[in-house]
């Protein structure tokens, strides 16, 4: 029979407090410390970009609300949602079908009173002999967004305007009316809802990280590619490639994030190339508006 071990009473046992001690101590060096795949963010940092809320003082990203309306109707998206908002305030409602919808001289009057990009509207009357709002698909996701913003609510056939709407649009509100545009549209708003393909609900809980990755960009331009594997988090990159390769990460990224950003007037896009042959290239480049609008709340 094997007797059990009994140490000898000198000898030295393990002080379970100091390894707790310096484990707690490394992990906390760990988790301050900037690492290279976080794009210079340590782990607390990038942690308190994902989870705290983007209206706490303590959050790592500064929204500037002191826009002048200047500058903040020069973003077509803030424009064109204004347009919508006053014009339901003025008429004291906007006809709508059953389903939602706006009725068609309604459309009609956005098209003739909102910003459109390039060929835009001259596209939808090419393939639209009957401009229904679903044709119109920019001013679609605007009411749909506008509805989940609290911003218009339906009573019977109409879409009204809230209080919130009313108050934000007036003279002089608009740095809070943008903020609030802009928080809703990617905190509440699914970012994915009116785009083709499978969701990756992770891009919408990063999109803070990409907004600091934009920001410690220069102010060069950069190919829809390159700004896509710049602004991506490493985790969100590599599970969108391993299910749809390269080509299709881009268009993903682009469809989510950099064409919003693009129509909130915080990045400009140009293209390069043939178009209609498709053989063509995408670049877009950071705005003064995004300069303005986002500060950093981090050490350098």
């Amino acid at each position: 029979m094997i007797d059990r071990y009994e140490p000898p009473d000198d000898e030295t046992k393990p002080n379970l407090n100091l390894l707790q001690k310096t484990l707690q101590e490394i992990t906390q060096k760990y988790n301050s410390t900037p690492q290279q795949e976080l794009g210079g963010l340590s782990p607390v940092q990038m942690y308190n970009l994902i989870h705290i809320s983007w209206d706490d003082p303590n959050f790592p990203i500064n929204f500037n609300q002191n826009l002048s309306d200047k500058q903040v109707y020069s973003s077509e998206f803030a424009h064109n949602a204004r347009i919508l908002l006053a014009a339901g305030r003025d008429e004291k409602g906007l006809p709508c079908t059953p389903k939602g919808n706006f009725k068609r001289v309604i459309v009609k009057r956005f098209l003739d009173e909102m910003r459109w990009q390039n060929d835009y509207i001259n596209n939808i009357h090419q393939y639209n002999k009957v401009i229904n709002e679903q044709d119109v698909k920019k001013l679609h996701v605007l009411r749909v967004f506008l509805e989940v913003a609290e911003l218009i609510r339906r009573r019977k056939n109409k879409w009204h305007v809230s209080s919130t709407g009313k108050q934000l649009i007036n003279p002089g509100r608009g740095g809070e009316f943008y903020f609030y545009l802009f928080k809703q549209y990617f905190r509440q708003f699914n970012i994915e809802f009116f785009t083709v393909g499978r969701e990756f609900p992770e891009i919408q809980d990063t999109v803070a990280y990409m907004l600091y990755r934009i920001s410690r960009l220069k102010n060069n331009w950069y190919t829809r590619d390159e700004i896509s594997q710049k602004i991506t988090a490493p985790i969100v990159k590599k599970r969108i490639k391993d299910e749809n390769g390269s080509e299709i990460f881009q268009f993903i990224i682009s469809s989510r994030v950099l064409t919003p950003l693009n129509r909130f007037g915080l990045l400009n896009n140009k293209t390069s190339g043939k178009i209609r042959d498709k053989d063509y290239e995408n670049f877009y480049k950071k705005t003064p508006l995004f300069n303005n609008f986002i500060r950093l709340n981090l050490p350098d």
